[in-house]
């Protein structure tokens, strides 16, 4: 008859700003460079147990309305997933239709071994995307004592126009509801 503890989160920092390289690197003109952490009271070993399900990572962003992984490659370093994701805009963007993107997660196998989860994201531009730029990296600590350190850093360009002001407020506002997101999924581990 116990209930398990609801997974909460607390000292949550989510900033965004302009890439300041966008001046003397064109490709990366208008890009958002963003993070979210967190800490939530899960036990780490909860989130290792769960690392290497296929499914875990599309669990991860609150705007995706289809994800399908498909294993690359496995060693004893890293797992390599190939990720389609049809992503949906965030409200703000009312007329903008959803946005497929490919994408390559590569998970760190010896980090996990370490108690640590460490992840990148990148497009893969070898097939077709819809953004222009959408990588990051995604990592996840044991602070032994009950709690876990998330951390979810993105580096973006949709091709969704919008002012830089209202970019910076779009990608802050995901970057709270991802924190929202991956607190859901935890409670449901």
């Amino acid at each position: 008859g116990f209930e398990a503890p609801e997974i909460t989160a607390e000292g949550c920092i989510v900033h965004a700003g302009l890439n300041t390289a966008g001046e003397s690197n064109p490709e990366l003109y208008g890009v958002v460079e963003g993070s979210v952490t967190f800490m939530a009271n899960i036990p780490f070993q909860k989130v290792l147990d769960n690392m290497l399900k296929p499914g875990t990572l599309g669990k991860i962003s609150p705007n995706i309305l289809s994800y399908n992984a498909v294993v690359v490659s496995d060693t004893a370093d890293a797992v390599v997933y190939a990720v389609e994701e049809e992503i949906a805009p965030l409200p703000a963007l009312t007329g903008a239709k959803p946005a497929k993107v490919n994408l390559t997660f590569t998970i760190n196998k010896r980090a996990l071994k370490d108690r640590t989860a460490a992840i990148t994201f990148e497009l893969d531009k070898s097939k077709d995307n819809k953004w222009k730029r959408l990588s990051g990296r995604i990592y996840g600590v044991d602070l032994n004592n009950g709690y876990s350190m998330i951390m979810v850093a993105t580096s973006s360009r949709s091709h969704y126009d919008a002012l830089p002001s209202l970019r910076l407020k779009l990608v802050k506002s995901y970057l709270s509801k991802t924190k929202d997101h991956i607190v859901g999924w935890l409670n449901t581990l």
